[in-house]
């Protein structure tokens, strides 16, 4: 549902039902986290790890919302549980552990890591997104004698991208 209050009530509506779905408070977390309501979202995200001890996805999420109100080191702690859980098939942990590294300036760390996972995911919808990402952490930070190698790699691999002319 594209209402945000609709959508909230339903997923309250699903846990009044099954309190144990773990599905609704994965859904409701981020619904909080759009609306910037971050305290909520994380209580969400907390109580879907609780009810799904044995799935990455629920500390992957968690790690998202610590990352977007800045408690990077927690973030990346929760990253580290979800790989921890699924260390073979779940390489979006490792693109939010190079997310915390660019936040946090570490730039050079963040862009190995995320040009390493970029490879795992090529021809995934996932490697334009971690090779945009990298290609504007890498001007942000004036980082030029990096970024002419990903912006070739960016253009060659993506021409008709709507952010090719920009990084051409």
């Amino acid at each position: 549902n594209r209402d945000p209050e609709t959508a909230e009530h339903i997923w309250n509506r699903v846990l009044e039902v099954d309190p144990n779905y773990s599905e609704a408070y994965n859904r409701l977390g981020y619904l909080y986290l759009s609306q910037g309501r971050y305290e909520e979202a994380e209580a969400a995200m907390r109580k879907y790890a609780f009810v799904a001890p044995d799935l990455a996805n629920p500390h992957d999420s968690l790690g998202e919302v610590l990352m977007n109100v800045g408690r990077y080191e927690e973030a990346e702690a929760e990253f580290a549980r979800a790989l921890a859980k699924q260390p073979d098939d779940f390489p979006w942990s490792q693109v939010n552990i190079g997310r915390v590294y660019l936040l946090r300036g570490q730039v050079t760390k963040g862009v190995k890591l995320l040009t390493d996972v970029r490879q795992v995911l090529r021809d995934t919808r996932w490697e334009r997104i971690i090779a945009l990402t990298t290609t504007r952490a890498l001007f942000e930070h004036g980082l030029m004698d990096q970024l002419n190698d990903h912006s070739l790699h960016f253009v060659q691999a993506f021409p008709d991208d709507d952010s090719t002319p920009y990084i051409r």
